[in-house]
């Protein structure tokens, strides 16, 4: 075998023994080159692996950072609205307290009021129960004023209640203030009462009571209606208290006159008076008085 290999292959000659050196060197350098570039693929390859771990851990420690701060900002906020919720709480409550307490205060103002006006209305009715145990202790009659003529003006239930609710100086001015002009207005009224009565008093007294002739007609008493009958026997009173007061009898007629100064009271005591609801400054004529 090994002859037929020696036949095969002839041998080496001396001058082909440097070129096989030169082949093996290199191959050697090529392999020396490929196994460097081997480690420096293997290097960049770890270098490029410990970088992509440096910026995981960075981006995960930023995200940890960044979740940290967005948990701190919400519980912030969350304390932030429970505060909040807790001060408009308390102006809530503040708020029912007050109204709870001006309701209060206004109660106990009603109830003031109220006991002021019964106190008032009580010192009225003493008074007028006095006023007339006088005037049946001195048997003297009593007369119905005209409004138009009498001098009290009695205040109205608001000013009332605003005197009894009145604590301070500057509420006591204005009442005074009030009343001032509460007074005049209605002393105004009574003027303008007083002149239209007066001249409605005039504009009859020159008027004739009925625009035809009267015709009298003996008729039976007991033919006519009951107003009828009673309206004759106050004629025929009548008539004859006149005839009195012409015989010469003074004291007959002075009961049943009102006093020189009060026309308007004259008219109403001796016509029918009935309370209407009418605008101010209304005559005694419109109001079919």
């Amino acid at each position: 075998m090994l002859e037929l290999y020696r036949q095969a292959v002839p041998l080496v000659q001396p001058q082909s023994t440097a070129a096989i050196k030169t082949l093996g060197t290199i191959r050697r350098k090529k392999k020396e080159a490929d196994a460097s570039a081997r480690r420096a693929r293997k290097q960049n390859m770890e270098m490029a692996r410990a970088f992509s771990s440096s910026v995981a851990m960075i981006s995960r420690h930023v995200h940890n950072e960044e979740m940290r701060n967005h948990h701190t900002n919400e519980l912030d906020k969350q304390i932030a609205r429970v505060d909040e919720a807790r001060q408009w709480s308390q102006l809530h409550e503040a708020h029912c307290k007050a109204i709870e307490q001006d309701a209060r205060e206004q109660r106990t103002r009603d109830v003031r009021s109220m006991k002021t006006l019964a106190e008032e209305e009580l010192r009225f009715a003493r008074d007028f129960r006095a006023l007339r145990e006088e005037a049946v202790r001195r048997n003297k009659p009593l007369f119905t004023m005209s409004s138009s003529t009498s001098t009290i003006i009695p205040a109205p239930p608001e000013i009332l209640a605003a005197r009894a609710a009145a604590k301070t100086q500057e509420d006591r001015k204005r009442l005074a203030r009030v009343e001032r002009e509460h007074a005049e207005h209605m002393r105004s009224l009574q003027l303008l009462d007083y002149v239209y009565d007066r001249k409605r008093m005039l504009d009859e007294a020159n008027q004739p009571r009925a625009n035809s002739a009267l015709v009298e007609v003996d008729v039976a008493d007991e033919e006519l209606p009951a107003d009828r009958i009673v309206q004759l026997a106050g004629d025929e009173l009548w008539r004859q208290i006149i005839q009195q007061q012409e015989q010469g009898c003074p004291d007959s007629l002075t009961l049943f006159m009102p006093p020189s100064n009060s026309p308007p009271a004259a008219l109403r005591y001796f016509g029918v008076s009935q309370p209407v609801s009418l605008p101010a400054f209304s005559s005694a004529v419109d109001r079919n008085l």
